[in-house]
């Protein structure tokens, strides 16, 4: 099992919201009330991680599709056009579709991961 810091914001009676990682024990600042977070589930879990491991695959990848726009152009164009390529396609990739495959990521795990 993948051990990481999932983050969490506990809200005490009093009003207070606290930010800590699920499994710590805090005290509210206000009141002083313990609070343990140790219920966070293990689909949670894996579902953090999952998306975690699709992230990386996703930035992995990355580094291929820039090797071959960059391999692309220096066969097209030369060594001035390998260069061009492959700083337009890192752009394009780690800038636009990147965030956007974040987003999708996130947006999927904060929804399966609602309180019911």
């Amino acid at each position: 099992m993948l051990r990481m810091a999932i983050p969490v914001v506990v809200s005490c009676p009093c009003g207070e919201k606290v930010r800590c990682n699920a499994g710590d024990e805090v005290r509210c600042p206000s009141c002083g009330r313990r609070h343990s977070t140790e219920g966070v589930a293990l689909d949670q879990v894996r579902a953090a991680a999952s998306v975690i491991t699709r992230h990386r695959l996703a930035a992995r990848m990355g580094a291929g599709v820039v090797g071959l726009i960059g391999l692309t152009c220096f066969l097209r164009f030369g060594v001035y056009g390998m260069w061009i390529g492959a700083a337009l396609g890192a752009l394009l990739y780690y800038g636009v579709v990147l965030p956007f495959w974040r987003r999708r990521l996130v947006a999927g795990l904060s929804a399966s991961e609602r309180p019911r």
